[in-house]
């Protein structure tokens, strides 16, 4: 486990309960198999008018030729594009919370403390089940039939689940993280996870 610096050196806290970061997940790739698909189609599209133009085997025509190789930047752009975003999507578990970092050029976090958690819950659809992913809910005080944060198409749902309920049965009273304002949170950059420990999923 790696510790997360945040606030400690502000407070006391004990070597044993500072936050410990357990580990990071990211969506699984089905959840973009259609444009992964789509983006693969109007490359292959491209590249094949081009190879065909190349074997005399269609006439060449300047407009198409120049629309083929648009095709062929769009579908490998739309395919690093939606990489990209799976890859920088990020459903982070520590010892104290559970959070989801997004965004490509921005990057937003929001989080919630195990003591705000209320319920916690997975919704696994049809095209979900065979691939063993899903959605996990985590539902707050604040959030009440909405769920705070989502870990969108992630592998093991119900695995999930009943690692971070086992983190909400075993908080303390008051837990250790008492002293951390609540709520979505801007990181400084001390208290950023290592996202080289991420597991790609």
């Amino acid at each position: 486990m790696k510790a997360i610096s945040g606030t400690i050196s502000k407070y006391h806290i004990a070597p044993e309960d500072r936050e410990k970061l357990i580990t990071i997940y990211h969506p699984k790739r089905v959840r973009f198999l259609f444009l992964y698909i789509l983006g693969a189609v109007i490359l292959l599209i491209g590249f094949l008018y081009n190879a065909l133009t190349a074997a005399q085997v269609l006439p060449y025509q300047e407009v198409i030729w120049y629309l083929a190789n648009g095709a062929i930047f769009f579908g490998g752009g739309l395919m690093a594009l939606v990489e990209a975003k799976r890859r920088l999507t990020l459903y982070v578990i520590t010892t104290w919370n559970a959070r989801v970092r997004t965004g490509i050029l921005k990057r937003e976090t929001q989080k919630t403390f195990y003591d705000q958690i209320t319920r916690i819950e997975t919704s696994i659809g049809p095209e979900d089940r065979t691939a063993d992913a899903g959605d996990v809910c985590v539902y707050s005080v604040e959030s009440g039939d909405e769920p705070e944060i989502v870990f969108s198409g992630i592998h093991n749902p119900e695995g999930i689940k009943i690692l971070l309920e086992r983190f909400v049965k075993t908080t303390g009273d008051p837990p250790v993280w008492d002293h951390v304002p609540r709520g979505e949170t801007k990181e400084e950059p001390s208290a950023l996870v290592d996202e080289s420990a991420s597991q790609s999923q």
